[in-house]
Parts: C-alpha cells; structure tokens; sequence
C-alpha cells in the first residue's frame, strides 16, 4: 500500500519539471504526491541519481505556481503504449513551497468534485 495519494493527471502537459537553475525542460508530471512524483520525460533518469528540480503548473485563472524538491530516482521503465520513459522520483527533503503546491492541487480537485456533486436548480 502506498504512504501517500497520488494525484493524477488527465493531462501530462499540465505541470512541467526543469531542473534546478535551468530553462530546459526535464519533463512533465505524471502524478504528485506528498512523497514524490512520476516524471514523463523523452529520455530515461538513471535510478539512483540525485537532482534538484522546480516543478510548476498553472491554475484555471491563470496563475502559475512553481515549488522546488530535491530528489531521487527510484525507477526508470518505458511506457509501451507511449514509447516515454517514466521514472519514479521520491523527495529526498520535502520542501514547504512542495507541499503546498500539492495541497492547492488537492484543495482544487476536492472543490471540483464538490461541485460537480451539488444540487442543480
């Protein structure tokens, strides 16, 4: 059983990972826990390596939120039905600008879901 619940996206271009103190992008976000991610990048992470990374996403309004994390890669795998690798990342320090990005992600689904489940008039 997993320790924390992932948060999966429809979309994998909604949230991107650049590493740390570069413009190039690393990947897009499969998934994001309180625990880590699943990264979808072109090519494969060597499992084991350790990097920094700032993730960021944009809101329905518009605005972009960005948070930072120091990783590691716990697993690499080609998705055969994409032909992109996916890799496994876990945090090796759970940084409070993370954390918050993962609790706005969870707050806006929860309200989402709320609304899609209220009364029509």
């Amino acid at each position: 059983m997993r320790e924390h619940e992932r948060i999966v996206f429809r979309s994998i271009f909604r949230v991107k990972a650049r590493l740390r103190g570069s413009s190039s992008l690393l990947g897009y976000v499969g998934d994001i826990s309180d625990g880590g991610l699943k990264l979808i990048c072109d090519a494969p992470i060597e499992p084991g390596s350790r990097f920094e990374i700032d993730v960021s996403m944009r809101d329905g309004e518009g605005k972009t939120h960005q948070a930072s994390a120091e990783v590691i890669c716990q697993w690499t795998r080609e998705n055969p039905r994409t032909g992109h690798q996916e890799s496994g990342v876990a945090l090796e320090k759970i940084s409070a600008s993370f954390h918050a990005l993962v609790q706005r992600i969870r707050a806006q689904r929860k309200a989402r879901t709320a609304g899609d489940k209220a009364p029509s008039a």
